[in-house]
């Protein structure tokens, strides 16, 4: 018989690592149960959540910064997309 934290999948260690599966869900209970059976797979994770942080850090001056003005009115000047 296959228990349920054996069908964890790499979605679900992606999206526990995104920060994605909410606290105190029956699925973050089972990811989480899983990485505690299996110490590679919890090191990946966490090698994943700091990818993931790391790749937010380098990118956030960014999507800090202030839109060149040229930049700006170039947008601003493009016709408004169709509403469907």
């Amino acid at each position: 018989m296959t228990e349920a934290h054996e069908e964890i999948c790499e979605l679900d260690l992606l999206a526990y690592a995104d920060g994605q599966l909410a606290q105190g869900t029956a699925r973050r209970r089972q990811v989480e149960a899983y990485l505690a059976r299996h110490p590679e797979e919890a090191a990946r994770v966490r090698d994943f959540a700091a990818q993931n942080l790391a790749l937010e850090q380098a990118g956030r001056p960014w999507l800090e910064a202030e839109v060149p003005p040229r930049l700006a009115r170039l947008l601003d000047a493009r016709p408004a997309p169709p509403l469907y």
